[in-house]
């Protein structure tokens, strides 16, 4: 079964939305700011060094303002999108009244890199994040990841001690007698003691985000899991007013006294004492540099040992500093390595290292031998190690791009 993925705008893409959106009121998404800065900090100390990913529609606003936040730090390849609704049903009768939804749903989740085998062996945990009342999303996801596991034959354990959760809630009075979700969600016991945590936030604001703002996408619900029509853009009134908020809130976190206003709610966090803390607070300060692709002067084996997800977005980034697309930056890769869209998807997610990453590729272009040139100082056609000189080739198509040559001539068509 091919994968079906739901469509999402992407609102870091201002260049393809076109028409799609005018700028959205400055005000609304200063208003927005206002909850959603300090729930910002704390999520973000409360997930630990870890990769985050936002389950369902409720969270949206969260990640695409976190993703403007983070874009000129190391941490923007590490938030995901999970398209997931799941409340009101079990697995039981999704799998009779829907047969094909739960190997849909399956075929997704393993786009995304986050199938139990692959949680085990992850370089960083998988912080799963959304607003939560009962908790009954986060525990039917939980269940899903168990239950896979088990049929698959993984350890749980390996799995589980992979996975922590974070609850935006909404606030109440704060005292020892206070009782919280996770204290009678029957399925929490199949994670470590202590997983779950939670950040609260006002009722008023909590419900808009959960329940009453429009949103870019339908609800993932086990009827349309498997349904090729979730592929497809959504162009309705509501859907577009959705669109250019989320786009707003993108463009809104990139903005310098943003990021400081973050900066300093997070130094206010506990998790200052953390060393990778304190330098994603440097980062979002501007204050650490995070280095741009460039010439990757690097001992041989560890530019094999990096990761490729690492090295992607610096690839997007530079071509887009250059008026070029993500989408050129994807067909560069692809053309080369064979990878198909979900392919691609599928080894970023996976953080594969580069070693990796051409090692998997379905097949090198025949094509590549003869992408020739200087980069970094290096004439490509003259490396000699084959893994080095595919590194070469994809750094030396990635600077033509930049460069402004034309795809045709950048592909050797």
């Amino acid at each position: 079964m091919d994968p079906v993925i739901p469509f999402r705008w992407d609102v870091a893409r201002r260049s393809q939305l076109g028409s799609l959106v005018d700028e959205a009121p400055p005000n609304v998404c200063t208003q927005l700011c206002e909850p959603l800065l300090p729930c910002a900090a704390r999520v973000l100390a409360f997930a630990g060094d870890a990769d985050l990913v936002f389950v369902g529609r409720s969270p949206q606003s969260l990640f695409d303002l976190l993703s403007g936040l983070l874009f000129e730090t190391s941490w923007l390849e590490r938030l995901t999108l999970l398209h997931f609704s799941m409340r009101w049903t079990d697995w039981a009768k999704i799998g009779a009244e829907h047969p094909q939804a739960i190997p849909a749903l399956r075929e997704y989740v393993k786009v995304l890199a986050l199938e139990p085998s692959v949680i085990a062996r992850r370089v960083r945990p998988v912080t799963l994040i959304d607003w939560v009342a009962t908790g009954g999303t986060f525990g039917n996801l939980v269940e899903l990841l168990h239950t896979w596991s088990v049929e698959t034959g993984h350890d749980w354990n390996s799995v589980r001690r992979r996975l922590r959760i974070v609850g935006v809630t909404v606030r109440t009075h704060n005292s020892p007698k206070t009782r919280r979700w996770q204290q009678h969600a029957g399925w929490i016991h199949l994670l470590p003691t202590g997983a779950a945590k939670n950040v609260s936030m006002e009722e008023g604001w909590w419900e808009y985000f959960a329940q009453n703002q429009y949103k870019v996408t339908p609800s993932h619900t086990p009827a349309r899991w498997a349904l090729d029509e979730i592929s497809n853009p959504g162009r309705d009134k509501e859907q577009l007013k959705a669109l250019r908020i989320a786009h707003g809130m993108f463009e809104t976190g990139k903005l310098r006294p943003i990021r400081q206003k973050l900066a300093s709610l997070m130094a206010r966090q506990p998790a200052m004492k953390e060393g990778w803390f304190r330098d994603l607070v440097r980062e979002v300060r501007g204050q650490r540099q995070v280095p741009l692709v460039g010439a990757m002067k690097m001992p041989k084996d560890r530019i094999f040992t990096t990761a490729f997800s690492k090295v992607y977005p610096l690839y997007v980034r530079k071509a887009e500093r250059k008026n070029r697309t993500k989408d050129e930056v994807d067909q560069i890769i692809r053309w080369l390595t064979g990878y198909g869209k979900a392919g691609l998807e599928r080894q970023i997610k996976l953080q594969n290292d580069f070693e990796t990453f051409f090692a998997q590729a379905p097949s090198i272009h025949p094509n590549a031998s003869l992408i020739t040139g200087v980069v970094c100082g290096v004439h490509v056609e003259k490396v000699k190690d084959p893994l080095m000189q595919k590194i070469r080739f994809l750094d030396k198509m990635i600077d033509e791009l930049a460069k402004g040559k034309a795809m045709e001539k950048i592909l050797r068509s």
